[in-house]
């Protein structure tokens, strides 16, 4: 292994002059073949000496299995994530944020056939190590044939084509992959925080996606529980021997509490004098006060007592006991008006808005919400009144719900009793 200098003169293109020019001639010498490469600087010819020498001697492939056996993966990034960040947030989402992270996103596998004219840009965790060990085994999959688990491929590779390659491969609802690309896309803006191989920051390829590349939100479903089916769920759960359910139902849909926010409330937050309980925890992070819905404050005032939990149901107790009340009365068969418990918010959100109780600042302290999340309601409600109102100076015939909305009220009965009297 040697480093030489070699000279020799050529002509200036500009002064049309000879001058000399000075190279680094490197040579190694390996198994009676010799392996040599010019160098402009005598520094980068013994670099490649060094490296070859490695090379030849089998020390790099040993390198490199090191190296790629440190390399941190998508699955890693995600399990950091979730670890640090997604698993401090609410209780409630604790389970979902869990199998997202954990489960569906890097076991979710990418198609070859989508990403095999760039498979050399992207570096993935089947090391030559892996390989020998997976040909003993009954159970090994071929990556060209069943796919490449998204949470395989090395971190520093993953690019805005890859993540293309995922939307167009994963056949779930629109919503469903929205919630995974942020994911995602969290994990590569707090990855400076948990690898110190990305301190100095990582390029997130799902910020670069252009906007057709995304998925559209479907905002098509709002449902809001009207008054008719109000009034059979709270005597369904009414009837049943434990009155939680029933409280807890009535008590969501007057205040626009979140079930998981209602049944975390504590004797020891209730101000019975301005009839409102705070609820330390939310969603959102902030502790808010809310109304109490008058016949649960009396239900209270009976079981009144210094601390604790107000209730012993549980969340999913609780979802339960909808699923069965929804199923008996009709309305969880058609998926698309299938009720949800969630319902209960947007209902009493609607009912505050149509009644004008209050403005927007306080309609948003009370929900927990923005003002400008509220004004948006308002803009939809706004919306549904305008296509009434062309629909009666049109001369056409409104529709039971269409009315009920134009009254105030949404109970179809009233509208019939009234409306269709004398038809």
């Amino acid at each position: 292994m040697s480093v030489y200098t070699v000279e020799y003169s050529r002509k200036n293109p500009e002064t049309k002059r000879n001058i000399t020019v000075v190279k680094y001639r490197a040579q190694v010498k390996h198994n009676g073949k010799v392996h040599t490469k010019l160098c402009d600087t005598e520094l980068e010819a013994k670099n490649w000496e060094a490296q070859k020498e490695k090379e030849l001697s089998g020390m790099a492939t040993v390198e490199n299995l090191i190296t790629e056996a440190n390399k941190i993966t998508m699955r890693m990034l995600l399990a950091e994530h979730f670890k640090q960040h997604l698993s401090k947030q609410s209780p409630n989402s604790y389970k979902t944020n869990h199998n997202r992270s954990l489960r569906a996103i890097p076991e979710f596998k990418i198609p070859y056939e989508l990403i095999h004219k760039r498979i050399n840009k992207y570096k993935y965790s089947k090391t030559i190590v892996q390989a020998i060990i997976e040909q003993t085994r009954n159970d090994s999959f071929d990556y060209m044939k069943d796919g490449i688990p998204f949470g395989d491929f090395f971190v520093e590779t993953v690019d805005m084509q890859l993540i293309i390659a995922y939307i167009k491969a994963r056949k779930v609802k629109a919503n469903t992959l929205l919630r995974e690309l942020s994911t995602i896309s969290g994990a590569f803006t707090h990855a400076y925080k948990y690898f110190t191989e990305f301190e100095d920051g990582l390029e997130n390829p799902v910020k670069k996606l252009p906007r057709n590349e995304k998925p559209k939100p479907d905002n098509s479903r709002r449902t809001i529980i009207n008054e008719e089916q109000t009034l059979k769920i709270a005597e369904y759960l009414q009837m049943k021997a434990n009155q939680e359910p029933y409280y807890c139902f009535i008590q969501c849909i007057y205040s626009g509490c979140r079930r998981v926010e209602c049944l975390s409330m504590e004797w020891e937050n209730i101000d019975w004098k301005n009839k409102t309980v705070l609820i330390p925890k939310t969603k959102n992070g902030k502790p808010r006060d809310i109304p109490i819905e008058p016949s649960f404050l009396e239900y209270l005032n009976e079981q009144r007592k210094e601390k604790g939990k107000v209730f012993k149901l549980t969340y999913f107790n609780m979802r339960a006991y909808w699923v069965e009340a929804t199923k008996q009365l009709g309305y969880y068969d058609n998926e698309r008006e299938r009720l949800y418990f969630h319902d209960t918010r947007r209902t009493a959100i609607t009912n505050n808005l149509r009644q004008a109780e209050g403005n927007n600042f306080k309609l948003a302290k009370v929900f927990g919400l923005k003002t400008t999340e509220i004004e948006k309601q308002k803009v939809a409600i706004d919306q549904d009144l305008s296509g009434i109102i062309r629909k009666l100076q049109n001369g056409e015939k409104l529709t039971p719900k269409e009315i009920s909305l134009l009254a105030g009220h949404s109970s179809t009965n009233v509208t019939n009793d009234t409306y269709n009297a004398d038809r």
